[in-house]
């Protein structure tokens, strides 16, 4: 058996029963803990972070780096990466149309745990000596439940797994690019390098303030072209919602070139881009809003509930329904092809092709930027006094050799990997549920006084 399909098979049996009950068993236990706070008062939600941009708020950074907003924006340009475009065909391909529905569950589930993850992350965060705030699973696994060793088990595994996730986006680009525009895979992996150090190197004000004016843009665009697709074949919307849901719980059969897929292979599929499109239990969620200056964890908190909302309930929604409803699953085998046959519905080949590769950059060089910012938390957190630089010149050195590699065998490590990031994490968070659950009765009691 050769590497490749070994990590394959591991893949595959940990993204079924063991991360089907880890995420959506550890889900509902935190939601039933807060008692389904985001649910109950979604409207406050709301409120309390969409209904702020256009106010004039002051912050206080004593209490943190960077805005509210700025912290979203630079989390959601974490989530929002080649998993959106690439990951959710892929899924589709393997899993079928029954693979969305998994994925919109575990995004309803999965808002309880990015709650409390954040709220934690800001409870437990520290300030380094550069007066840099840094917080995160490693932070509230240390302090909070004095579990230093899951503290560290949790911080290497995240560096690897956000090392191979960073190979993955660059051979994603470096591939669209290539098959687009004809660039070799030197180029273009150099390419990456130069912008992604650019804005790296700035440090998180910088990032956040460019994430802050760049997402609403790439995620307002996207929106309205995916649902002008869409809407050309509105007529098959209802009956697309019929097979998505139906197909979730019954075996999906062959037609075209999908060769079919058994009810675990649907679960797994549609579980695994949930939680790289929503990143609820991976733990890098609150490592973004520990920069946020914001006096209530749970406001801060909010902001990623709004994050999944967009993220996966949105814009990952939205391309799986392109390519179900235009039928494009059953046309080709190629992630890439389903969306690019999409988008043909409404424009040519050649501009369709040309449009997913501008796509695929601004939405995977937010993503790497955020990745390698992520990384070198979890070096504050290991190394008092490391340097920077060299967290940083690693992951670009990685951004570059990963045009070269494997892509399957790249999502199959990274799976793998991702799950022994996602145990320990799920585990503090059950653990120190009980500091969220306070902040949410705090907020009610607060708010029948009012």
């Amino acid at each position: 058996m050769s590497f490749g399909e070994w990590t394959k098979e591991i893949s595959e049996f940990i993204w079924g029963a063991p991360m089907i009950l880890v995420l959506l068993g550890g889900g509902l236990i935190l939601g039933g803990s807060i008692r389904f706070y985001y649910i109950i008062h979604i409207k406050y939600i709301f409120k309390s972070t969409i209904g702020t941009l256009f106010k004039r708020t002051k912050h206080d950074h004593t209490k943190g780096e960077v805005t509210p907003f700025g912290a979203f924006s630079s989390a959601l340009a974490g989530t929002v990466g080649a998993n959106n475009l690439i990951g959710v065909p892929l899924a589709i391909h393997y899993g079928g149309p029954g693979a969305l529905f998994w994925m919109w569950i575990v995004a309803l589930v999965g808002m309880a745990t990015i709650l409390v993850e954040i709220i934690l992350g800001q409870r437990y965060r520290e300030q380094t000596p550069q007066k840099e705030f840094v917080g995160g699973p490693a932070f509230y696994m240390s302090r909070g439940l004095k579990w230093r060793f899951g503290a560290l088990f949790f911080a290497i595994g995240l560096i690897v797994q956000l090392g191979l996730s960073t190979m993955v986006q660059a051979k994603t680009i470096a591939d669209r690019v290539g098959n687009s525009f004809q660039i070799s895979s030197t180029v273009a992996g150099a390419a990456m390098v130069i912008i992604v150090a650019i804005l790296v190197f700035g440090g998180i004000k910088r990032i956040a303030g460019v994430m802050k004016f760049l997402i609403p843009i790439i995620v307002f665009g996207y929106v309205v072209l995916t649902v002008f697709v869409i809407g050309s074949h509105y007529t098959s919307l209802l009956s697309t919602f019929q097979l998505i849901i139906s197909e979730a719980f019954q075996p999906t059969a062959a037609v075209g070139s999908f060769a079919g897929a058994s009810i675990w292979v649907t679960a797994r599929w549609g579980l695994a881009r949930g939680l790289y499109s929503s990143e609820a239990g991976m733990g890098t969620a609150p490592i973004a809003h520990a920069a946020a200056a914001n006096h209530s964890p749970l406001k801060q908190a909010n902001w990623g509930i709004i994050a999944v909302v967009i993220d996966t309930l949105l814009i990952c929604s939205l391309t799986g329904l392109a390519v179900v409803i235009t039928n494009t699953w059953t046309e080709v085998e190629e992630a890439e092809q389903m969306l690019i046959n999409a988008f043909q519905t409404l424009m040519s080949s050649q501009v369709s092709e040309y449009l997913l590769t501008v796509l695929l950059i601004v939405f995977v060089l937010p993503t790497v930027t955020m990745l390698i910012y992520y990384a070198e938390k979890q070096a504050d957190f290991l190394f008092k006094h490391h340097h920077p630089i060299i967290v940083r010149s690693l992951y670009l050195t990685l951004l570059f050799i990963g045009v070269f590699c494997s892509a399957s065998m790249l999502w199959n490590m990274m799976d793998i990997v991702l799950a022994f990031v996602v145990i320990p994490n799920m585990y503090a968070l059950i653990k120190l549920r009980k500091e969220a659950t306070a902040e949410i009765k705090q907020f009610i009691y607060d708010k029948k006084r009012m």
